[in-house]
Parts: structure tokens; sequence; C-alpha cells
């Protein structure tokens, strides 16, 4: 099978398997099997209200411009300063619960992705409110390891000296180095999303300002993965993208090549996540597919879910006029550079991004 065709197979997959329109936030019957922990799903889980009030004052609800998310990262990793890097887990006080130096608390076994990893709801001693965080528990291995190695290298590299809001934090990694179970010996401990793309997608069908928005978020989150960290994501889909609720006004720049264009701020913040499949950038073909395979996700189409629905006409044709110039382009051996290719033949020519100065520029990224 041809390397085109292996993408546009993929490409099907994903829709007819419902890939697309799955939803970790909306549906609440599939939120044991989520891999994320959302905010949301915490609210719903508590019941103390010093912790309700301080989730809806202004600084909670302004906590996740970049600013405030970096300054919350020096908050949290002070706090767990007392905990090394060799430390391990430990029973906590009640059944099913684990503790680390009695200062990182896992109270609630919340999602878990096969036997590859589990999710805890998790609390740090001696932080108002207990502001929620979620803890990944996995075994150390190869792809495991990647991913915390790729993680560190995002927050020391691209989130503190923000170069990037569209990407995750992961405030702290563990790798136990006593005899414990295997499945226990990993920990990755982040900051909370509110949900993800999947469950984002069906609710902004209808506002095509909103929805474009979000898809160029996406495709700049994609191009800033591969530009900032040198690597492949290799699974992209809904899933894998998770969304900040956004306050700010005005429009984002974004600088690559000494070009520069400009997204409105909107209600969503988009970042890419779960790199345990990524690898090093050696070829162009597999950066176009990073792009290809997410638009599934847009077009909200399963064959298996009668109650999905499509976007407007207009909206589906935009979409697929995209795809096509994505897969025409996989095929091109030529020396290019693809995310300058996004740029000049996607999010401008389609009217994804803007070119003109906007009178209130947030904030400037230089890709």
């Amino acid at each position: 099978m041809s390397s085109l065709q292996a993408i546009k197979d993929n490409i099907n997959k994903k829709i007819k398997s419902g890939r697309s329109s799955r939803s970790s936030s909306s549906n609440k019957s599939n939120s044991s099997k989520s891999k994320s922990l959302f905010v949301q799903d915490f609210l719903e889980e508590t019941d103390i209200k010093k912790i309700q009030r301080f989730l809806r004052s202004k600084l909670f609800i302004d906590k996740n411009t970049l600013d405030n998310r970096v300054k919350y990262l020096n908050y949290i990793q002070n706090n767990l300063k007392s905990i090394k890097e060799n430390d391990c887990l430990e029973p906590g006080k009640s059944k099913d619960t684990f503790t680390v130096k009695n200062i990182l608390h896992l109270e609630k076994l919340f999602s878990s992705k096969g036997t590859n990893s589990i999710i805890y709801k998790t609390s740090i001693s001696k932080i108002f409110g207990n502001s929620p965080i979620a803890t990944k528990v996995m075994k150390i291995t190869e792809n495991n390891m990647n991913e915390i190695k790729l993680m560190q290298m995002v927050r020391d590299e691209i989130i503190i000296p923000k170069r990037s809001k569209h990407f995750p934090i992961m405030y702290k990694a563990i790798k136990c180095d006593k005899n414990i179970p295997e499945n226990h010996k990993l920990l990755s401990i982040n900051e909370l999303a509110n949900g993800d793309l999947s469950g984002l997608i069906p609710n902004i069908l209808e506002d095509t300002k909103l929805f474009f928005n979000i898809f160029a978020q996406t495709l700049i989150a994609i191009g800033s993965f591969h530009i900032l960290t040198n690597h492949l994501h290799k699974d992209v889909h809904g899933g894998n993208f998770l969304w900040h609720n956004n306050n700010e006004k005005g429009y984002y720049e974004y600088i690559y090549n000494g070009k520069s264009f400009y997204v409105k701020a909107c209600n969503y913040n988009i970042m890419i996540y779960d790199y345990s499949y990524a690898t090093e950038i050696t070829g162009k073909k597999e950066q176009i597919s990073d792009y290809t395979e997410i638009i599934p996700t847009f077009l909200n189409e399963s064959f298996s879910n009668s109650n999905s629905v499509s976007p407007p006409k207009e909206t589906k044709d935009k979409l697929n006029s995209i795809l096509d110039i994505l897969m025409k382009k996989y095929t091109d051996t030529t020396d290019y550079d693809v995310f300058s290719y996004i740029i000049e033949n996607i999010l401008i020519p389609f009217n994804i991004v803007e070119t003109k100065i906007p009178k209130k520029i947030i904030k400037t990224f230089r890709l």
C-alpha cells in the first residue's frame, strides 16, 4: 500500500469509527474512559463551598492567561519542591488513595487509558482551595518516558519563556526508584483543561467564525509542536487537543519567517496534548499527515453515530477543499517549509486568519 493511500485510509477510518465525534466533556457516560481530567468534572465531584467560591473568583477566571499560567506553575512547583524526582507513591489515608510524602495527594481514580495509564484527581497540601490538578500514573516505558521528556521541554523551553499558549503544562514528573508495582512508578503532575476538541466541535458547528477560529488555533498548535519541539505528533485526533476557557480580548500575533498573521481571541484556547507517540521530524510527508488527520474531527461525521451532525454545507466544502490541498502536497518531494505552506495556502487564502494589523494585540508569539 502506498503512503498516500495509507493516510487516506487512516482519515476514512477515523470518520467511520466515530473517533471524531467522541466527547470527553459532554457525554457523562463515557467520562470514566476519558484520557483527561477536566475542571468541570472536578466541580461536579466537590461540595466544598470555599473551593467553589474560589473557582468562581476573578483570580480563577483569569488564571488561563499565559502569564497567570506561568505564575501558577511557579506557585505549584514551589509547593512541590520537597518532593524529589525519584520519590514514590505510598498508600493514602483511605482506601484506593495514594500520597507522595504526604504533600501530593491522589484522592480519586478518575479515568484510565487501558493498562497504559490512569489519572487521579489530585490535591497539594497547604494550597488555598486545593485548586484541582491531575496526576497521570504510568509504567516506565519508552513511549511514556518520551512523553515526559517532551512535556518537560515544552514547560521549560516553550511555556516558561512564553513562546506559545498552545501547550498544556506538566508541573512535575516523578520516577520512582524503589520496588513498587510497575504501573505506579511514573507520575506526571499536570494542569487541568476544561474539555477537549471532540467535545467542543459539536457545540460550535453553526458558529462559522468561532468554528474556523478553533480550526486556525488547531493548525497553529500542530505547527507550533513541529517547529518548537522538532517532533511529529503522530496521534492527531480530537481527544488529543484540549481547551481552556479564555477571557482575553483583542488579537494574538504570530510571526513566522519574518511574516505576521493575526488570530482574534475567542472563548477557547486550544492546546496540543499527549506526546507518547511523537518522533523526531525526518520528512515533510509526516508533517502533512499531522494536519490532514485532524480534519475528521471538524467534519464531525460518524457512520456509527446516527446523531452526529455535519457542519453547514459551505463549511464542509471548505474543509474538504483544504483536505484536497493537503493531500496533493503529501506527494511533493521538493524542498519547502511545511508551516509556511499551511499559512500561504490555507490560513490566509481561506480567510481563516487576518493579515491586517489590528488595533489591539494581546501578545506576540514568534515561531
